[in-house]
């Protein structure tokens, strides 16, 4: 959806102009999931709504109800798809309600925002995209990666740098920040289920000046992504390339920028771009 209709500008004027979109996720709203009760209930009394009135029904579906909850018109996913099919649709039903166009009633905002951190911790903004096409695959995967001190410290030198030392980073903090390494998938859960078999990030420094340390990053990732459709780890293998820079002084990481180099997921193309975002960065996004 997010790909198709969801990114077309009619359809996208149409629901902020004339509805209140809301989106549930299944694994939030089912069993153990992290929704809370009463938002539980209300969307079980919503979808049984539907049922009892024979309007259509389905675990990926539209459904159209009033300020009240009580249920209009649905559409099935595979007409929901088609940009034009839901845009008549939603046409369709606005008039039938007789909805005055309007402002949206929440402002756009990104899907993905960055966490909130304590001051002396990092955060990384992780970007991923396979080579193949269609649906949602169209859309990068976003993850955010915090580190605390204990861990963004192992990246440093043991020493302060010269030109030409070079040094490994912490093992638990490369897996860290390499575990989200992988292409859109269909699983859902927030539990980190990859196996990695071999990661390492190699610094050298190649050049200090007044300040600052410019360290090049390389390194490798072996791993094997668990794909909850077939119940099968899918392997990746990447080599990576990067920079870094370490003010000198009281060592801290001004500037980290990581990419994959000829990478794949299975026998799929995969591209991977990681950065770390200072404390004025995350604002700018948060707004």
């Amino acid at each position: 959806m997010r790909a198709g209709p969801l990114s077309d500008a009619k359809v996208i004027n149409l629901l902020n102009s004339s509805y209140v979109p809301v989106y549930s996720p299944n694994e939030d709203y089912t069993g153990g999931g992290k929704a809370p009760p009463a938002e539980k209930a209300e969307r079980q009394r919503i979808y049984g709504d539907f049922i009892s009135r024979r309007m259509g029904a389905g675990d990926v579906h539209i459904y159209i109800v009033t300020g009240d909850g009580r249920a209009v018109e649905s559409l099935e996913v595979a007409k929901a798809t088609q940009p034009e099919v839901l845009y008549g649709f939603l046409e369709r039903v606005a008039a039938r309600l007789s909805v005055k166009p309007g402002g949206p009633a929440v402002p756009p905002h990104p899907q993905s925002a960055p966490p909130t951190v304590e001051m002396d911790a990092m955060v990384f903004h992780t970007v991923a995209r396979g080579a193949n096409r269609g649906s949602w695959r169209e859309l990068p995967s976003e993850n955010w990666t915090v580190l605390r001190p204990a861990e963004w410290t192992l990246l440093l030198p043991h020493a302060p740098a010269k030109v030409g030392d070079s040094w490994e980073a912490g093992e638990e903090t490369v897996r860290k920040l390499l575990t989200n390494f992988y292409p859109q998938t269909e699983d859902t859960r927030d539990a980190d289920r990859n196996s990695i078999d071999e990661c390492s990030l190699r610094m050298k420094a190649i050049a200090v000046t007044e300040g600052a340390v410019h360290v090049r990053i390389e390194g490798t990732l072996r791993m094997r992504r668990f794909a909850p459709k077939n119940k099968v780890y899918t392997p990746i293998s990447a080599g990576l390339i990067g920079f870094m820079d370490v003010s000198t002084g009281k060592p801290r990481i001004r500037r980290f920028n990581l990419t994959t180099w000829k990478a794949v997921y299975g026998d799929e193309g995969l591209d991977v771009a990681q950065r770390y975002l200072p404390p004025e960065g995350l604002e700018l996004l948060r707004r």
